[in-house]
């Protein structure tokens, strides 16, 4: 087997690139975005998946299309700045897999977030000797 490449996560916070209970992006979103396309556009990137989560404060269901709806938005704009769409996946999985508490707005908080997951090719410098 050969390795051709690495695989890297990016955890956003929703509340820093989403308008609250939205899947609008927020005035300062770009402060995030910007940089997060620029790091992916620097990479031979292969693939990137996109996975939202909420929090619990309202049902699965509603949680689950909010979370697909940013998702899916975040993913558009990454396809709008120029990355493949075609190797843009995005998927909400709402309350699934919390990583705080929801006992706590701070917890919540930490829950309501996206993980992008990119993979990228390394490509061989190639050697000569002298």
């Amino acid at each position: 087997m050969i390795k051709t490449g690495e695989t890297y996560s990016i955890i956003i916070f929703n509340d820093t690139i989403f308008n609250t209970d939205s899947s609008n992006f927020s005035a300062n979103s770009n402060r995030v975005l910007e940089p997060l396309t620029g790091l992916l556009k620097f990479y031979e990137t292969v693939s990137i998946r996109i996975s939202g989560f909420s929090d619990n404060s309202s049902t699965v269901r509603r949680g689950i299309a909010l979370s697909g709806r940013q998702a899916e938005r975040l993913g558009d704009y990454l396809a709008e700045q120029g990355l493949d769409a075609r190797m843009i996946y995005a998927v909400g999985y709402g309350p699934a897999l919390p990583v705080a508490s929801n006992a706590t707005p701070e917890g919540r908080a930490k829950n309501r977030r996206m993980v992008i997951k990119f993979r990228y090719i390394v490509i061989p410098v190639e050697r000569y000797d002298y």
